[in-house]
Protein backbone atom coordinates (compact mmCIF):
# COMPACT_ATOMS: atom_id res chain seq x y z
CA UNK A 1 0.00 0.00 0.00
CA UNK A 2 1.30 3.61 -0.32
CA UNK A 3 0.14 4.26 2.84
CA UNK A 4 0.60 2.61 6.15
CA UNK A 5 -2.61 1.73 8.69
CA UNK A 6 -2.81 4.60 11.19
CA UNK A 7 -3.22 4.83 15.00
CA UNK A 8 0.35 3.98 15.42
CA UNK A 9 0.23 0.41 13.37
CA UNK A 10 2.65 0.89 10.65
CA UNK A 11 4.99 2.87 12.61
CA UNK A 12 5.07 1.48 16.39
CA UNK A 13 2.82 -1.81 16.49
CA UNK A 14 3.81 -3.67 13.62
CA UNK A 15 7.60 -3.34 14.27
CA UNK A 16 7.46 -3.81 18.35
CA UNK A 17 5.48 -7.04 17.79
CA UNK A 18 7.27 -8.48 14.87
CA UNK A 19 10.32 -6.87 15.33
CA UNK A 20 10.69 -5.46 11.85
CA UNK A 21 11.02 -1.96 10.12
CA UNK A 22 8.28 -2.22 7.93
CA UNK A 23 8.83 0.92 6.20
CA UNK A 24 12.62 -0.02 5.44
CA UNK A 25 11.56 -2.99 4.02
CA UNK A 26 8.74 -2.28 1.75
CA UNK A 27 11.25 0.75 0.60
CA UNK A 28 13.82 -2.17 -0.68
CA UNK A 29 10.88 -3.91 -1.80
CA UNK A 30 9.78 -1.19 -3.68
CA UNK A 31 13.60 -0.36 -5.17
CA UNK A 32 13.56 -4.33 -6.63
CA UNK A 33 16.04 -5.18 -3.65
CA UNK A 34 15.79 -8.61 -1.92
CA UNK A 35 14.20 -8.30 1.34
CA UNK A 36 15.45 -11.18 4.05
CA UNK A 37 13.12 -11.39 6.83
CA UNK A 38 15.15 -12.42 10.26
CA UNK A 39 13.27 -13.98 13.26
CA UNK A 40 9.85 -12.24 13.79
CA UNK A 41 9.39 -11.11 17.57
CA UNK A 42 6.73 -12.26 19.51
CA UNK A 43 5.49 -9.57 21.73
CA UNK A 44 2.15 -8.40 21.91
CA UNK A 45 0.07 -5.32 21.63
CA UNK A 46 -3.34 -4.04 22.00
CA UNK A 47 -5.00 -1.16 21.04
CA UNK A 48 -8.29 0.27 22.15
CA UNK A 49 -10.59 3.12 20.86
CA UNK A 50 -12.08 5.13 23.22
CA UNK A 51 -15.86 6.28 21.57
CA UNK A 52 -19.16 7.99 22.93
CA UNK A 53 -22.11 5.67 23.81
CA UNK A 54 -24.19 9.48 23.23
CA UNK A 55 -23.45 12.63 21.36
CA UNK A 56 -22.75 15.23 23.66
CA UNK A 57 -19.85 17.89 25.10
CA UNK A 58 -17.18 17.01 27.68
CA UNK A 59 -17.40 18.11 30.94
CA UNK A 60 -14.49 16.39 32.55
CA UNK A 61 -11.55 14.28 31.50
CA UNK A 62 -10.09 12.20 34.87
CA UNK A 63 -7.18 9.60 35.18
CA UNK A 64 -4.94 10.39 32.20
CA UNK A 65 -2.05 10.94 34.86
CA UNK A 66 -2.91 7.12 36.24
CA UNK A 67 -2.94 5.23 32.83
CA UNK A 68 -0.01 7.02 31.82
CA UNK A 69 1.55 5.47 34.92
CA UNK A 70 1.17 1.67 34.03
CA UNK A 71 4.28 -0.01 32.54
CA UNK A 72 2.71 -1.70 29.83
CA UNK A 73 0.46 1.25 28.50
CA UNK A 74 2.82 3.04 25.56
CA UNK A 75 0.66 5.71 24.24
CA UNK A 76 -2.96 7.15 25.29
CA UNK A 77 -4.14 9.67 22.95
CA UNK A 78 -6.85 12.05 22.99
CA UNK A 79 -8.08 13.95 19.82
CA UNK A 80 -10.71 16.19 22.42
CA UNK A 81 -10.94 17.87 25.00
CA UNK A 82 -13.21 19.08 28.12
CA UNK A 83 -15.84 21.70 26.11
CA UNK A 84 -15.63 19.39 22.76
CA UNK A 85 -18.68 18.08 21.63
CA UNK A 86 -18.29 14.45 20.59
CA UNK A 87 -20.66 12.29 19.07
CA UNK A 88 -22.22 8.17 19.50
CA UNK A 89 -19.18 6.12 17.32
CA UNK A 90 -20.81 5.74 14.25
CA UNK A 91 -17.23 6.07 12.22
CA UNK A 92 -13.75 6.18 12.41
CA UNK A 93 -14.08 9.74 13.07
CA UNK A 94 -16.17 9.77 15.89
CA UNK A 95 -13.68 7.81 18.15
CA UNK A 96 -12.30 10.34 20.73
CA UNK A 97 -9.12 8.89 21.32
CA UNK A 98 -7.08 5.39 22.02
CA UNK A 99 -5.08 3.71 24.03
CA UNK A 100 -1.79 1.86 23.05
CA UNK A 101 -0.64 -1.27 25.25
CA UNK A 102 2.52 -2.86 24.48
CA UNK A 103 4.18 -5.94 26.32
CA UNK A 104 6.07 -9.44 26.01
CA UNK A 105 2.99 -10.82 26.65
CA UNK A 106 -1.01 -10.05 25.37
CA UNK A 107 -2.58 -11.03 28.97
CA UNK A 108 -0.29 -8.20 30.34
CA UNK A 109 -1.55 -5.63 27.54
CA UNK A 110 -5.25 -7.16 27.87
CA UNK A 111 -5.01 -6.00 32.27
CA UNK A 112 -3.34 -3.11 31.47
CA UNK A 113 -6.30 -1.61 29.27
CA UNK A 114 -8.96 -3.11 31.27
CA UNK A 115 -6.90 -1.08 34.47
CA UNK A 116 -6.63 1.90 32.22
CA UNK A 117 -10.45 1.91 31.34
CA UNK A 118 -11.40 1.75 34.77
CA UNK A 119 -9.22 4.61 35.12
CA UNK A 120 -10.68 6.55 32.58
CA UNK A 121 -13.05 8.82 33.26
CA UNK A 122 -14.93 10.80 30.60
CA UNK A 123 -17.98 12.93 31.67
CA UNK A 124 -20.09 13.63 28.86
CA UNK A 125 -23.69 16.05 28.97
Amino acid sequence: AARGAGFNVFDRIIPYVAGLDTVHLQIKQCLGEAIQLNKISQKAAYLYFISSEQDGVIKSIKGIENIQNIKEIAKIKLFYKEGDQVKKLSSGSDRIGYILSLSDNIDYCKKAIILAKQYLNLEIN
